[in-house]
Formats: structure tokens, C-alpha cells, sequence
């Protein structure tokens, strides 16, 4: 569980990250190769890996992986939930920490355990569903179905998102 104070931190860094990037609704595969392409690092797609996705350090660079086969919409979850950790505990925006702190062997793979990955989950749908939008829709009497389809996400991607606004 993420503290509410830890939620809004990711709430805004997520915000800033879409902001600086100019990404819009609903998020791209584009963008995130933007994202990746911009701050020197390297995505890779591949079918039928192990896990469905993972960013680990590369020297002054980074590599997120991930698996092709899966669904659009996880995919797009996974990468944003692969930024989660590149910004929140790879601390990639903070140049002096990034520049001497690295580690080589450091590793994140989508559905690990702990605080970490829940933060890494809430910066993903704070990142594709942002708060003010998806309350709008909300409030305008958008079902779970249509808030998915606005955000080209899964249900069960906004029934979290939802939850984690306190909406249900």
C-alpha cells in the first residue's frame, strides 16, 4: 500500500513527466520510445519472455524489456510501470545521483513484491489516467468500460486507478 503522501508525490511526478515530454491522452507506444530515445536509454520488444516486462541499469544508461505477445494495453501499462521505477527509485531525473550511483546489476521486473512496486503501479496509472481526467469522466457518469477505452487501458487497470482515488 502507498502512502497518501508518497501518492501525491507520484501524482505530480507522473503530471511533470507527461508535461515536459508533451504526452497526451491516451499514451502511445511512441511516446514511451520518446521518453526512452530522450534520456539515452533502450527499449526492446520481444515475444514470449519470461516476464512481461523489466528496466535494469546499463552502466550511464538503462534497458526496459519488454514482452511483444502480451496485449497492447499491458504493454503500455508495463512500460509506464517500468518509468515508475527509472524515475522514482533509479532516481534518473536527479543527474548528480544518476551519474554516481551506478549499479550495475540493479533490476526491476513487473510483478515484484513490496512497496516498490506498488509505488511503480500507482506512477502507471497516475502516468496513463491522470487524476483531473479521470475524475472528469467519472464524475460525467463514464462507466469502467468507457474510462478504459478513453485511456486505452484494461477495466482492471481503472478499477485500480479508481480504488486508488478512493472513487470505490
Amino acid at each position: 500500500m502507498v502512502l497518501e503522501h508518497r501518492k501525491k508525490y507520484i501524482a505530480q511526478l507522473a503530471n511533470v513527466i507527461r508535461s515536459n515530454f508533451n504526452i497526451t491522452t491516451p499514451v502511445r507506444r511512441e511516446d514511451f520510445n520518446q521518453i526512452v530515445q530522450i534520456l539515452k536509454g533502450e527499449l526492446n520488444y520481444r515475444d514470449n519472455l519470461d516476464y512481461e516486462a523489466k528496466i535494469e541499469r546499463d552502466n550511464e544508461s538503462f534497458i526496459i524489456s519488454v514482452d511483444n505477445s502480451k496485449p497492447e494495453n499491458r504493454q503500455r501499462f508495463s512500460l509506464a510501470h517500468e518509468l515508475g521505477h527509472l524515475f522514482i527509485h533509479m532516481k534518473r531525473l536527479d543527474e548528480n545521483y544518476w551519474k554516481n550511483n551506478v549499479i550495475e546489476d540493479s533490476a526491476y521486473f513487473r510483478y515484484g513484491r513490496g512497496i516498490e512496486e506498488s509505488e511503480a503501479n500507482e506512477f502507471a496509472g497516475a502516468f496513463l489516467m491522470p487524476e483531473d481526467e479521470f475524475m472528469k469522466l467519472y464524475y460525467n457518469d463514464y462507466n469502467i468500460t468507457d474510462i478504459s477505452k478513453h485511456f486505452n487501458v484494461s477495466e482492471a487497470a481503472v478499477y485500480m486507478r479508481g480504488k486508488n482515488l478512493n472513487l470505490w
